[in-house]
């Protein structure tokens, strides 16, 4: 079996469809269902609340009208109801005697008249105790009035709805519904497309990082890597001293070390996973203890104390030593002042100083021996300790670095 192709950037695009798509899909799916069980559901309660209402009505009929022996309808009770006469809902009595055949209230259609006969009857007969169905177009319920003294059936109540009407209405509440549909569907499409490009963020920030990285290192280790290879073809071509090539060696590897101390750091940092670890740091020793390394350089400040990261300040400070001692160009850090107050702190070297293009690049790329990835490791701690990083030139002269974590830290 061939191997799965590695994932990279060039595949996020599509990723970010796919995700958006199968988003969008289950979205859809879930309003679909949703629409529909809102649908049916509508039309069945809609049809029962007609069916109760019918029942209702019939039932109100049987309580205020009654029949005599002769056949004659008495609705005076019933014709003082103001919904009596309600168009939507035609209210009948039908006198069940067939020699006086009576009738109050709206006339049946003849073609409704002629298809419930059958359940006309059923009632009148006794048959059924009750009759609700479609007719012609309607729906239809059908009640007995029975005689006051006896069991006997003296008439019907007959109550009608126009289905087109109530059809009308279903049509009306489906288009809302649809309407509704189609602007969750929009939502939808567009919460997909933030949510597929939320879910491929990181791993956008991931390549970008990864890609930054490997250029940083690229470019830290090209000029240790081509000085080894010269000095090693100087010693074998007999050019320089052997004891003289392997202290040059040694002095190139503690600086290709520091590179990728300061290259690992930079990964750490911009990939978010290094931690801001606070803690009562006295920044005067801390600077002390740096300064061990560059006997030659002069600490002028004063007993500091501040809430810092007492480890990645330490990597900032054996930074910009080594910095400011390299572009002074005197070794042991003569040349080299550095300070600290309760804002922060600074490095100032006796160097040519920042170039615009420099300062503006927060970094000294037109260096050979680096591209300023330890300023830039610098500014990554700086905001972590909510402040920033500073470039600027002395007023005597040489290139001066202010890292200011501000008041809040101080103490």
């Amino acid at each position: 079996m061939g191997e799965r192709p590695e994932l990279g950037s060039a595949h996020l695009p599509r990723l970010r469809r796919q995700i958006a798509g199968w988003y969008a899909l289950s979205w859809f799916a879930g309003l679909g269902i949703l629409l529909a069980v809102a649908l049916l559901e509508g039309s069945e309660r809609r049809l029962e609340q007609l069916d109760t209402e019918l029942q209702l009505r019939a039932t109100v009929i049987y309580g205020l009208s009654w029949i005599d022996e002769s056949g004659a309808i008495h609705a005076e009770l019933l014709e003082r109801e103001p919904w009596a006469e309600d168009p939507e809902f035609p209210m009948r009595v039908l006198a069940a005697s067939e020699e006086h055949p009576q009738l109050w209230g709206e006339p049946l259609d003849p073609k409704l008249r002629g298809e419930l006969q059958p359940a006309l009857e059923e009632v009148a007969t006794g048959e059924s105790e009750r009759w609700l169905g479609d007719v012609a177009g309607n729906r239809v319920h059908v009640l007995p009035i029975f005689a006051d003294e006896s069991l006997d059936i003296r008439g019907l109540a007959v109550v009608s709805r126009d289905l087109d009407e109530l059809r009308w209405a279903q049509w009306s509440f489906s288009g809302g519904l649809l309407g509704v549909f189609m602007g969750l569907a929009v939502l939808g499409i567009l919460m997909a497309r933030r949510l597929s490009s939320m879910s491929v963020a990181p791993l956008e920030r991931l390549f970008r990082s990864r890609a930054r990285f490997i250029a940083a290192a690229a470019h830290e280790l090209r000029t240790p890597l081509s000085t080894l290879r010269a000095v090693a073809e100087s010693g074998q071509a007999g050019d320089e001293d052997p004891m003289a090539a392997l202290g040059r060696v040694a002095a190139v590897t503690c600086t290709a070390g520091r590179h990728v101390d300061t290259l690992l750091w930079y990964a750490r940092l911009s990939s978010g996973e290094q931690d801001l670890r606070l803690e009562r740091v006295r920044v005067d020793l801390l600077i002390e203890r740096a300064c061990e390394d560059f006997p030659e350089a002069q600490y002028e400040g004063e007993d500091v104390t501040a809430h810092v990261d007492g480890a990645l300040l330490s990597v900032v400070v054996a930074n910009l030593l080594h910095n400011a001692e390299r572009h002074a160009g005197a070794e042991r850090g003569a040349g080299v002042r550095i300070g600290a107050d309760a804002q922060g702190l600074w490095v100032q070297d006796s160097g040519p100083g920042f170039s615009e293009a420099a300062r503006a690049g927060l970094g000294r790329s037109d260096h050979p021996e680096g591209s300023g990835l330890g300023l830039v490791v610098a500014t990554m701690v700086a905001e972590l300790h909510g402040g920033t990083l500073v470039l600027e030139n002395g007023p005597s002269g040489g290139a001066r670095v202010q890292l200011r974590w501000g008041t809040d830290r101080a103490g």
